[in-house]
């Protein structure tokens, strides 16, 4: 079905016979299934006279284990002595390379060929750009991101508005406490933080406040950052909703949003297609909830795969070609049956149903980019991962009332600074 979809319609430059491409990933098998499948194997169909090699940095052989970490693996990639044409990433690593000007600028490319980037959803390409430091380096074919789902039913039997795009997080507690008490009879949750119904606060507040790009540490002044009022009024907030009964404790397995028990849910674009087919007339979509000092700005994007041009590439423009044929309408629509997938260049024209446009409206945050921190200072990921345990630890200790919230946090700032001091030097 894939190879009839490409030949059918295909627009690629002619690729010169007996061209190479050198693909690197920073993990996993290369020789993976369904990456053949997705990325090499439609590429061929058009191409078959272009040499595809896909390498990685890390693999099973422990001779790639770095323990420094993955990034001098990747640098290898790049500049030794058969580097890499592309090298697909995260958005951790895109972000660094870029700014190491490890990477080719896409503009000059994109100019050149007259490619249509405006066909791709904006709010990627700004990221991607924010990413960048302004400039394009790298795409990428699909992302994720979340949205405010809502139950149609309960909201029309507590005759209530549901919510609408670009509400604050205040307005929609508010919106979800009204919800609760109109229908305290039937035991109805006004609003719950994913399908799971997960009653962590950790990742509830980091949640809340990741459009506000608020960080646990600054690894720059090797200092923690969490003794704050920002802080201390999220968890009061948060641990409302709890204390009210408006957001559920955590539930063995049952989906509340799909049993008609809580009538809003923050969830990603899978659950999406998981209740287009078990509820598919009981609910829609509106945009994740913003906070009033950053009103363009919902849940961070995330990507799978971000593809860029090695800056040391010696297949330009075969690597240009792929990158185009990876980030067009056909392969998307090639792909479009994956079901936790948004496609950067495809309209989601049949979705009419429902306001789709939410996961597309706001910008991405930027997150607290701890990955990154752990490119730079590989030898401290045992110690962030203590930071971690400890936030959450605290943090439950305060929801306990064995010690109140700013306790809580002094603490876990006296002790993560111990940890980003021993270890950063």
């Amino acid at each position: 079905m894939i190879s009839t979809l490409l030949l059918g319609c295909s627009q690629n430059k002619e690729v010169k016979n007996d061209e190479k491409l050198i693909i690197g990933l920073v993990f996993g098998d290369t020789n993976n299934e369904e990456f053949q499948r997705r990325f090499v194997e439609p590429f061929l169909i058009l191409h078959p006279n272009v040499d595809i090699k896909v390498v990685s940095a890390i693999t099973e052989d422990p001779a790639t284990h770095n323990p420094n970490g993955p990034y001098q693996n990747v640098v290898n990639l790049l500049t030794g002595t058969e580097p890499v044409d592309l090298l697909f990433m995260d958005s951790s690593l895109y972000q660094m390379l870029s700014q190491q000007n490890q990477l080719k600028e896409l503009s000059p490319f994109i100019n050149k060929d007259k490619f249509d980037i405006n066909s791709a959803k904006t709010s990627v390409i700004d990221y991607l750009k924010q990413l960048g430091n302004g400039n394009l380096y790298g795409l990428s074919p699909s992302f994720q991101t979340k949205a405010v789902f809502y139950n149609k039913m309960l909201f029309q039997k507590a005759n209530l508005e549901p919510p609408h795009d670009l509400m604050t997080w205040e307005q929609l507690f508010q919106k979800a406490e009204l919800l609760s008490l109109q229908l305290k009879v039937d035991n109805i949750y006004g609003i719950s933080f994913d399908r799971y119904n997960d009653s962590n606060y950790f990742n509830i507040i980091n949640n809340y406040l990741s459009s506000l790009n608020v960080r646990m540490y600054d690894i720059n002044q090797k200092k923690m950052t969490v003794a704050t009022d920002t802080w201390k009024e999220s968890f009061q907030l948060i641990d409302s909703l709890f204390q009210k009964n408006i957001t559920p404790i955590k539930s063995e397995g049952e989906d509340l949003f799909l049993n008609n028990k809580v009538g809003i849910i923050i969830e990603n674009y899978n659950y999406f297609n998981s209740l287009k087919k078990q509820m598919p007339s009981n609910f829609d979509i509106v945009t994740y909830p913003i906070h009033t000092g950053s009103p363009h700005v919902g849940s961070e994007i995330t990507f799978s795969n971000i593809i860029a041009i090695n800056a040391n590439a010696n297949n330009t423009e075969v690597a240009w070609e792929y990158l185009k044929f990876i980030h067009s309408q056909k392969w998307a629509k090639s792909n479009k049956d994956i079901p936790s997938e948004l496609f950067t260049f495809y309209n989601h024209k049949e979705d009419t149903v429902y306001n789709i446009d939410a996961f597309y409206k706001l910008q991405s945050s930027i997150s607290a980019n701890y990955q990154m921190d752990l490119y730079n200072n590989f030898k401290i990921i045992n110690d962030i991962r203590m930071i971690i345990t400890e936030g959450n630890k605290q943090i439950e200790s305060a929801r306990n009332k064995e010690k109140s919230i700013t306790e809580a946090l002094n603490e876990w700032e006296g002790s993560g600074n111990e940890l980003l001091n021993r270890n950063t030097n």
